[in-house]
């Protein structure tokens, strides 16, 4: 799979070397990079991952994986800006999956991070996912649009199911699309 982007048909801007995306399966050669791309997400971000993103062995596994579906956004000179997965429960929730997301903050706000979701969403899918869900803050009005945007619908409300950085408790809310209800 991949799919190519420019940035003028995301964010109506010029096109440069920066603005300039291709989405695609991880590969083998990616785990050094994808590695240096995680490490430049503030850690705010990276605690949206239930793994350990800064492990370096967990990230070379990643690219042997065959059960969930891993995506890079990658630029024209090859640098990682996006990471997307959706990663199959088991058992008795075989038809689920959790999507993953996380774009660089420097390419936020033109689209990517939506169509980089929407491109895992559907390599779920193909692979048999009737169901997906992503699990969202809610102060994180903006991000809960682009889900709903994309056919995810509120699911879930947990209250003070999470403590930020500052200590604080913050709502989760639980999002999810439903492959058989969108064809």
């Amino acid at each position: 799979m991949s799919c190519f982007l420019k940035a003028m048909e995301m964010d109506g801007g010029p096109m440069n070397e920066k603005s300039w995306f291709e989405i695609r399966k991880i590969e083998g050669t990616d785990a050094p990079q994808l590695a240096r791309f995680f490490q430049g997400i503030a850690e705010t971000d990276r605690n949206f991952f239930k793994e350990d993103v800064l492990d370096s062995h967990l990230i070379s596994s990643w690219t042997t994986d065959d059960v969930n579906h891993r995506l890079v956004a990658t630029t024209k000179g090859n640098d990682i800006v996006g990471y997307a997965a959706t990663l199959a429960m088991g058992g008795w929730e075989s038809h689920v999956g959790e999507l993953r997301l996380v774009v660089a903050p420097d390419q936020r706000g033109k689209g990517l991070g939506g169509t980089l979701a929407k491109a895992a969403v559907d390599a779920g899918v193909k692979k048999g996912l009737k169901k997906v869900f992503v699990e969202v803050l809610a102060p994180q009005t903006p991000v809960k649009r682009v889900f709903e945007s994309m056919g995810f619908v509120p699911e879930a409300l947990f209250r003070n199911q999470v403590i930020d950085r500052s200590g604080a408790f913050q709502d989760l809310i639980v999002l999810s699309y439903f492959a058989d209800e969108k064809m």
